[in-house]
């Protein structure tokens, strides 16, 4: 019954809104209506695509919680007409239904909506803005690796040195000059001409020089290695047969830095490095870019930044309900992991690779990830003394 009240009301404030305004009655009808279409439309094909139905609707549901309160406040009114004695039956019938429906709403969905013990957006975001270098340049792809970093920065002040990149969004027309208006001494050198040149140019793929400066440490080398004098890369579409306006804002930071800030991708954006994925080496959750064509990995601070500085708070816990977002950036971790594990084999440190499984394993076991059992045995036979 508690159930129907709602819907209830939403109708009853549906047709006195028709009775009172026909005018406004017709154009909430149609917000609702358009509200509904789009979200079914856009969203819910094929279905769960982008985010559950429940996230989905929520906006609908802000549209018929006005109807809903115009309904109650309907039925308030019509008892306020009635004799004292029916007037005040009459109140107090709807004043418990207006308190036990929301009531019975924060009974049922407590347990499942329950995000009191909930880490895991904080300490996905965290644990990637504090394990990356100093003034590092930083390239996201989506809302998840995106909005809870920027947070972070804006309002806990957690590493504001970094510059986050998102690269949906540098696909704009306006994203050059908006970055170059917050900073000015960014390095990003737009020239109009160039970049239509480079937006314009179809499949043909153009091979550009990068000068190479700086020490070994700041270039994120091993120490008293010679850095090459340049780089020689191949800039062509990811997608279609033009370079989207992010790829040239890409390929302008990186020629313009020249080497000054290190240069990182978020480990959620690995197909969006294009033709700097040669140069990439995995330090965590996230990619640094260097002067070197497949970099060998750095054990110690692939170690350090996934399994002493990253923090994954909860994923352990049974009690904390984990959703397919989180079990998403645990999984990242997982992939993490194998890299390390082969680092670890390669330079001969079983011991080492089985104490780092083991590590993970215990912060975030499998069976909350719902990890398929084969990618499980495939982990744990990474250290296998045969292999």
């Amino acid at each position: 019954m508690l159930g129907v009240v709602p819907a209830a009301a939403a109708l009853l404030g549906l047709t006195t809104l028709w009775r009172r305004d026909r005018r406004l009655g017709i154009r909430h009808t149609l917000v609702l209506f358009l509200q509904a279409a789009m979200t079914v439309l856009f969203l819910n094909i094929p279905a769960h695509f982008f985010r559950t139905f429940d996230r989905h609707y929520l906006p609908v549901c802000v549209t018929i919680a006005v109807l809903m309160s115009y309904g109650f406040a309907t039925t308030m009114g019509a008892a306020a007409q009635l004799s004292l004695k029916r007037m005040r039956l009459a109140a107090g019938a709807v004043g418990m239904l207006v308190v036990l429906v929301p009531l019975s709403q924060v009974i049922g969905n407590w347990t499942r909506r329950d995000a009191s013990k909930r880490y895991v957006t904080k300490e996905f975001a965290t644990s990637l803005l504090t394990t990356l270098p100093r003034d590092a340049i930083l390239f996201t792809v989506g809302d998840n690796d995106t909005f809870p970093l920027l947070y972070f920065q804006a309002v806990e002040g957690v590493r504001r040195d970094v510059t986050i990149i998102n690269l949906a969004v540098a696909n704009l027309p306006a994203f050059p000059d908006e970055l170059l208006r917050r900073d000015r001494s960014f390095p990003l050198a737009l020239s109009s001409a160039e970049s239509a040149a480079l937006g314009a140019r179809g499949s043909t793929p153009d091979t550009i020089t990068i000068p190479v400066t700086g020490s070994a440490e700041s270039l994120g080398l091993p120490v008293g290695a010679k850095p090459p004098a340049a780089i020689t890369v191949t800039v062509k579409p990811q997608f279609g047969t033009k370079l989207l306006p992010a790829d040239i804002t890409v390929l302008h930071i990186v020629r313009t830095n020249r080497w000054r800030r290190p240069v990182c991708f978020a480990i959620t954006g690995t197909p969006s490095m294009g033709w700097l994925a040669p140069y990439a080496r995995l330090e965590g959750l996230y990619y640094r870019i260097v002067p070197t064509p497949d970099p060998p990995a750095d054990i110690p601070v692939l170690r350090a930044n996934l399994l002493v500085h990253a923090d994954y708070r909860g994923f352990a816990d049974p009690t904390v309900r984990l959703d397919n977002e989180d079990r998403t950036f645990g999984l990242m971790s997982y992939l993490v992991l194998t890299r390390l594990l082969e680092a670890d084999r390669k330079s001969g440190d079983i011991n080492g690779c089985r104490a780092d499984t083991a590590a993970l394993l215990a912060a975030i076991p499998p069976d909350r990830l719902e990890m398929p059992t084969g990618d499980r045995e495939k982990t744990l036979s990474e250290c296998s003394a045969a292999r």
